[in-house]
């Protein structure tokens, strides 16, 4: 459990410093491996090279999506005014609909994500307890995202 605890922390410690514009360790770490796996197989030649290719390319796109959503939330909480706790109560109400929508229809993994999603955007505002701040954020990891989706397609 301790190890789990650390981990977190250090998470937490990175998403402190990306909100502050530093560099992030983790990401970077994260993008050292998918350098190194991509690269498996002759970098796309062969049958291996060629599955890794496909699989790098659909994630890829999966991180280019998810970075378009990333900003948009960013440019939507940009433009918030009001309180952040106000924000956060609305999550937890929205929070609250997905689960009784999850409960009523199992089995639908969309729902969970997007009760995921909107939790950690609420943990997020919770902990910096700033619109502007939490968006920079989220600009941050959606630039990452691209950079990262670029470096593997």
């Amino acid at each position: 459990m301790p190890e789990v605890v650390t981990k977190l922390d250090t998470l937490s410690n990175d998403l402190k410093a990306l909100a502050n514009g530093a560099p992030t360790p983790l990401l970077s770490a994260i993008h050292g491996l998918l350098t190194a796996v991509y690269g498996i197989g002759g970098g796309g030649s062969g049958t291996v090279g060629g599955d890794i290719h496909a699989v790098f390319t659909a994630a890829a796109t999966g991180m280019t999506d998810g970075a378009q959503i990333l900003s948009t939330v960013a440019g939507k909480l940009s433009s918030l005014g009001g309180s952040v706790s106000s924000t956060a109560q609305a999550i937890a109400a929205l929070q609250s609909a997905l689960a009784t929508a999850q409960t009523l229809t199992p089995g639908i993994p969309a729902l969970s994500s997007a009760s995921q999603f909107f939790s950690q955007i609420s943990d997020l505002l919770t902990s910096l307890g700033d619109y502007a701040k939490a968006a920079a954020v989220l600009n941050e990891l959606s630039t990452q995202f691209n950079t990262i989706a670029g470096q593997i397609k």
